[in-house]
């Protein structure tokens, strides 16, 4: 309501010159003056009126209230006494290390699904905390298979320099990740025969080289 008022009795109080205006030039140039002394009468209409809606509304807007204050609903003592107490949510701080762990093994097997891309895949068993190679490399999986019917060759073919980069590379990511992780080699096309297992170090498995 007072944006429609005002806004009346600005454009009367603007158009006002211009119909007075447009009567002088009528009456001189042409000799009429009924349509600019209406036009007149109309602004005029506009500026008066608009300018006693928008005092009215105005005086309507900002007149005192005579409700009563409406009070604010009070808190129980115990509402208010754990309102202050800074709240603890249990084992979260459990939640996010395992979260942030979990974030980590991801990043690892991503890693090493690149390092040992010519290889084959690397899976990763949460539960076991495990990382499994499989060998799927024509190439790797003939040598590997040669190294199992032949132990002896294991150093000409490089089967040592293959497990020793997983017991190296286990070393390297235990600051990281933490004991008690198990890297291993698997036979090619069984995933249930383990021919190499290292973890924390130590070798607990290597067909090739008599440790099962």
């Amino acid at each position: 309501m007072l944006l429609l008022t005002a806004s009346l009795a600005i454009m009367g109080i603007i158009f006002l010159p211009v119909a007075i205006f447009y009567l002088i030039s009528s009456w001189r140039n042409y000799g009429k003056w009924l349509m600019p002394v209406i036009t007149i009468v109309v602004c005029l209409g506009c500026a008066v009126g608009g300018g006693w809606g928008f005092a009215r509304a105005w005086r309507a807007n900002h007149a005192p209230s005579t409700e009563a204050p409406v009070s604010a609903p009070t808190t129980p003592q115990s509402a208010q006494e754990s309102q202050s107490q800074p709240l603890v949510i249990t084992g979260m701080p459990e939640l996010n290390a395992a979260h942030e762990q979990a974030k980590t093994q991801q990043q690892i097997l991503g890693d090493m699904q690149r390092t040992f891309k010519r290889i084959g895949t690397v899976s990763f068993d949460q539960q076991t905390k495990t990382y499994r190679i499989m060998p799927t490399s024509n190439q790797e999986v003939q040598a590997i298979n040669y190294v199992l019917q032949n132990p002896g060759m294991a150093q000409k073919v490089g089967y040592n320099k293959l497990t020793g980069g997983i017991k190296q590379t286990a070393k390297n990511l235990q600051p990281t990740l933490g004991p008690g992780y198990t890297y291993q080699l698997l036979k090619p096309g069984d995933a249930n025969t383990v021919i190499y297992s290292v973890r924390d170090g130590k070798v607990l498995v290597d067909v090739v080289n008599g440790i099962k």
